[in-house]
């Protein structure tokens, strides 16, 4: 257990000092060498988070997908943090990976299941009802940008208390709708400072 706990760790500083292909790195050593029958429920959880965190940074939008994928199958009461936030991060991955049609319904179900085990913030909210309402659709480039140029400053509005809670989950999207906007991958919008100082 020990090895799999000294792992995940790793997988997370090296997520948070943008070095995601050191993460990967640790993933294949250990799963080379651990049954994952023996992972407890939480370290499942925490090992696929991680993981699907090192492939947005290198923007492997199908593998985050199938890591996500794998916390989504966990039926437990464990880490609802981490159910929420790859919940909200589906939506991110389904759009860059042109799943539109799914959009709708799959930010209707989010809010449910958001209801039900955890918190509704504001800015979920904001997430949930753009992927349901305006980008449910494949739009030009200057549709998407003038959609997220709007939200960005819907979120801009927002009162910043809970961010300290939510940091990391929060900065995925903000970054990801500058990566979008800019167009530039997410890892370089993550390298620049105001970004750089959410990651802890």
């Amino acid at each position: 257990g020990g090895i799999i706990v000294l792992t995940t760790n790793y997988m997370h500083c090296q997520n948070m000092r943008l070095n995601p292909d050191r993460a990967i790195e640790a993933w294949e050593y250990l799963k080379k060498i651990i049954n994952s029958n023996t992972y407890s429920t939480s370290g499942l959880l925490t090992l696929y988070d991680n993981l699907s965190d090192s492939y947005l940074l290198k923007g492997l939008y199908r593998k985050a997908l199938r890591s996500i994928n794998k916390i989504l199958m966990i039926k437990t009461s464990n880490r609802l943090d981490i159910q929420k936030n790859s919940r909200m991060l589906q939506l991110l991955v389904h759009y860059q990976l042109g799943h539109y049609d799914i959009l709708p319904a799959l930010s209707k179900h989010t809010l449910h299941w958001i209801t039900q085990n955890a918190t509704v913030t504001p800015f979920d909210t904001i997430v949930l009802n753009t992927f349901k309402d305006s980008l449910n659709k494949k739009v030009s480039k200057a549709e998407e940008v003038k959609i997220l140029r709007r939200i960005k400053n819907e979120i801009a509005l927002l009162k910043t208390d809970f961010i300290k809670e939510e940091s990391t989950y929060i900065t995925w999207h903000i970054a990801w709708i500058d990566s979008k906007i800019l167009m530039k991958p997410l890892i370089e919008i993550l390298k620049q400072t105001p970004y750089k100082t959410m990651l802890r």
